[in-house]
């Protein structure tokens, strides 16, 4: 038996540890336990909206369900271990039947917020979080993220992208599809947003993580952002997926960029 390890970390990145860690316990023909992620520490009040929106619980048997001696029997695996091990068939992890299982989990709680009428781009732009627990100097090597300007935060830290990058995938998306409605997702000030403003696009500016991370999942286009939030919705994605290249490895029938 393993189980995932109980860190501090973003909802995507605790998110994509506990996928990995599913399919590293079925590469080793063990069964996965579920351990409850802490949200606690970052989300606080959205905490327990994070835990059942992911709906783990449900489909995986859970750590408290264990006896105090089968626990004694439970394998804490480290990223170390299962990162590696999903990047190596990344492929074939996210088009088993243990992704399928994954996904409709998630999807049970979490029905899609788009119409049938339109092609729904959702592109996510990562800024600086309005949670007051990520992006801390300590998190950008002594650098106030939080209070620098937002044209400069590219220039700061990889994790934040020009405004031109996104724009030129959308004209490049606008180009080749029809009907399309495209969704700006991302937290800080609307008017910091004027670059995408268009008539077809809508700005959803500070929404809430599930809302957002939803939207991400459902939509016929997803574009991320160096990002484990967007990285992470792509793995529950069956659209398109224009994937910025980072730190975490691209699958090869995303469109890396």
């Amino acid at each position: 038996m393993f189980t995932n390890t109980a860190r501090i970390d973003g909802f995507g990145a605790q998110y994509q540890n506990i996928i990995s860690d599913i399919m590293y316990a079925l590469e080793h023909n063990g069964e996965y336990i579920h351990t409850h992620p802490n949200f606690e520490e970052i989300y606080e009040d959205e905490a327990l909206e994070l835990t059942n929106a992911m709906n783990v619980k449900s489909g995986y048997r859970s750590i408290h369900d264990l006896s105090p001696e089968d626990r004694k029997c439970v394998n804490i695996i480290g990223r170390s271990s299962s990162y590696p091990n999903f990047e190596r068939k990344m492929e074939i992890y996210l088009k088993s039947p243990e992704m399928d299982k994954i996904r409709e989990l998630f999807t049970t709680n979490n029905k899609n917020p788009f119409d049938q009428d339109k092609t729904h781009v959702a592109v996510h732009i990562r800024r600086c979080s309005t949670h007051k627990n990520i992006d801390l100097t300590s998190h950008h090597g002594g650098i106030d993220i939080k209070n620098a300007p937002v044209d400069s935060l590219h220039t700061l830290s990889t994790r934040f992208l020009p405004d031109s990058y996104y724009l030129s995938i959308i004209n490049e998306i606008r180009i080749n599809n029809k009907n399309v409605l495209f969704h700006i997702y991302s937290e800080g000030k609307e008017e910091d947003f004027s670059n995408f403003v268009s008539e077809d696009t809508v700005l959803h500016i500070n929404k809430t993580v599930i809302d957002t991370f939803t939207a991400l999942v459902h939509a016929d286009i997803l574009v991320t952002s160096p990002s484990s939030f967007s990285y992470c919705a792509a793995f529950l994605s069956k659209g398109t997926v224009y994937a910025k290249i980072f730190w975490h490895k691209n699958a090869s029938f995303w469109i890396s960029r």
